[in-house]
């Protein structure tokens, strides 16, 4: 199966874990039906003709990991830059880990789950997300 088929279809799978009646999930569903007609961008479009995606689409992901890897902090610690004071955001598989993660929640900048951006501050993540 194509990528793009396993996202589509991954998409009815999460639907079933998520609240539906929400200003975020209108803004996720249009997002999708985009994704489906437009597809992947290619070269034939102006702002994509130097990049191509055909070696990430070739690729066989996995949408939902079977198995929980076990990371520690120990794990990602190394690839750390101790020597600098900046925050350190930790992705794992794509998803952001709060607990291996380092940063505040103080100022202008909060990093957080985009669920729980959506309870705090809707008309603002609308603005953010919605640039067109």
């Amino acid at each position: 199966m194509e990528l793009k088929e396993k996202l589509l279809s991954s998409y009815v799978a999460f639907e079933n874990g998520i609240n539906t009646n929400s200003d975020l999930h209108n803004i996720r569903s249009k997002a999708l039906k985009n994704f489906e007609e437009l597809g992947f961008p290619s070269k034939k479009l102006e702002a994509w003709k130097y990049t191509s995606l055909n070696s990430v689409l070739k690729e066989d992901y996995s949408i939902f990991p079977e198995n929980d890897a076990a990371i520690t902090l120990a794990d990602v610690k190394k690839y750390f830059i101790h020597d600098i004071d900046s925050y350190k955001i930790v992705l794992i598989d794509g998803k952001y880990n709060s607990f291996l993660s380092e940063t505040t929640h103080e100022g202008w900048i909060s990093v957080s789950y985009l669920l729980h951006s959506q309870n705090q501050n809707l008309s603002l993540l609308s603005k953010t997300i919605l640039t067109k």
